[in-house]
């Protein structure tokens, strides 16, 4: 996302002197907010399956002391190792 918004300004001041036309502006526009699109997506996904991660254990890390966050991460350690 940050590389499509860099090179979006790059091709908007280059447009702006004259040097691009308004065909290659656009598609650096759509590629920048298609890319904004995917990263925020992207968290979405993320925080959806750690919610249900939670939900399918029984136990909101929000709720949890560091002890129980330390133990369910040992615990998921070795699960992960195992399989």
């Amino acid at each position: 996302a940050d590389n499509a918004k860099s090179n979006y300004e790059l091709v908007r001041d280059n447009y702006q002197q004259g040097v691009v036309n308004i065909t290659q502006l656009i598609d650096a526009q759509q590629a920048a907010l298609n890319a904004n699109l995917a990263y925020a997506i992207s968290i979405y996904d993320y925080l959806q399956a750690y919610v249900q991660l939670e939900f399918a254990v029984g136990s909101y890390s929000k709720y949890a002391t560091q002890e129980e966050l330390d133990a369910f991460r040992d615990r998921f350690i070795q699960f992960a190792s195992d399989n």
